[in-house]
């Protein structure tokens, strides 16, 4: 088996402003990659987990070629495509058909090899009606689909997917995941980085693991996941109870809204419990606000909750009870959910957050805080040794008068 990319100590710094006690800023390296080195065979799946953060991003932005190491070098052999955002690899004024023979002839295909594709591409992105139209027409959700639909059918020797699950709906996923499948079957080499450990631990052969711009293990996914999964348990930082998230690294997302801060509230007093930390069956709730730029309209926001394993427990969005939102950039908005009432059973939870507009998410946070949901109980919680599965939901029960006639029984 040959060597498909080969990372030697791959180091990247960015300057940015740090505040100083006198009020003033001064520049300050900041490294978001720190020697880090590995290699991925021919045909291979590496899977890339880590915090938001971690060097995730910047390390595939080099592989990709889209910036440079600031140290160390880092070699893929034979053609990349890469998924990292909406529109990568599109230019704007060419059409859907221009670009999709473009990013061919940049993989080496000839026209020929291009077209026996192109019916497939176009059909996945569901932009039929539009290969004819410019890119710069098309809708987030058009962008997002041809996009994906380009790095996955075109014949790249190796094809780089950050986040594929963050974005689109379940639909989507599920035949991007599909065409990924196949390509891995194909042998094509693979990296794939997504918050969605199980999905990871089903796709890859190896699973690497960063940290603070470091790798912190590359081995079997189970392995890896499972330490991962401790690190994150152990981690004493008490998140406070208002989080700025002005500045918290994004999912793939497009424009038109940001979200501000997300905000925990205890609905019964203890100030024996940090926040974002509560008892099996102890009620609370958590807000959060953004603002919505003038022009948007038809905004629904959305709350995901996740396990540790990366499994979905549940989603709620405003439009659940006929709420929506219309931008207006002199005026924030805040919504707030009480959470309590599903009654999670103990366990570490992500938060995710989004805003999504005509089926397009415009700002989202793919695990932006997290809640301990601990063994001990709160008055009034459910039995807990009865408890099944990953809510313990509350429903009413009444008991219901039966008469029985004569000879009814045998």
């Amino acid at each position: 088996m040959s060597l498909a990319i080969k990372a030697d100590q791959l180091c990247k710094s960015y300057w940015i402003k740090a505040p100083q006690a006198d009020g003033r800023s001064k520049p300050v390296e900041k490294l978001a990659l720190r020697n880090v080195s590995f290699e991925v065979q021919e045909g291979e799946v590496l899977g890339i987990i880590g915090r938001n953060g971690s060097g995730k991003s910047t390390l595939l932005k080099i592989l990709s070629r889209i910036t440079i190491p600031t140290r160390g070098r880092a070699t893929v052999y034979g053609s990349t495509a890469a998924l990292l955002e909406v529109g990568t690899g599109m230019h704007p004024e060419m059409t859907g058909r221009e670009n999709i023979y473009l990013n061919g002839a940049l993989l080496g295909m000839n026209k020929s090899e291009i077209s026996a594709k192109f019916d497939e591409i176009v059909q996945f992105a569901d932009v039929s009606e539009y290969s004819e139209t410019p890119i710069k027409h098309y809708s987030s959700g058009m962008k997002l689909r041809l996009a994906f639909a380009v790095a996955a059918y075109l014949s790249a020797d190796v094809i780089i997917v950050d986040e594929v699950l963050a974005v689109g709906d379940a639909a989507f996923q599920k035949k991007c995941l599909r065409v990924l499948r196949s390509g891995m079957q194909r042998g094509r080499t693979t990296l794939f980085v997504s918050h969605h450990l199980p999905s990871v631990e089903g796709l890859c052969d190896r699973v690497m693991s960063l940290s603070d711009g470091q790798i912190k293990r590359i081995g079997q996914p189970s392995e890896v996941i499972r330490e991962y999964l401790c690190s994150m348990n152990s981690n004493g930082a008490e998140a406070p109870n208002r989080i700025d998230l002005l500045l918290a690294p994004r999912g793939w997302t497009s424009e038109g809204g940001r979200i501000q801060e997300v905000c925990f509230h205890r609905l019964i007093p203890n100030e024996l419990s940090a926040p974002w930390v509560v008892a099996f069956g102890e009620p609370w709730s958590m807000s959060f606000s953004f603002r919505l730029n003038r022009g948007v309209v038809d905004v629904i926001a959305g709350i995901g909750v996740r396990s540790d394993t990366g499994q979905e427990v549940f989603t709620l969005h405003s439009c659940d009870i006929g709420l929506r939102f219309n931008g207006d950039e002199e005026e924030a908005c805040s919504v707030s959910v009480d959470i309590g009432s599903a009654n999670l059973l103990p366990g570490r939870y992500s938060i995710e957050l989004a805003l999504i507009s005509g089926g397009i998410l415009i700002d989202h946070l793919p695990d932006c805080t997290w809640i301990l949901v601990e063994e001990q109980t709160w008055d009034g919680s459910p039995n807990l040794a009865l408890k099944k599965g990953l809510t313990a939901p509350v429903f009413s029960w009444k008991v219901i008068p039966t008469r029985l006639e004569v000879g009814s029984l045998v």
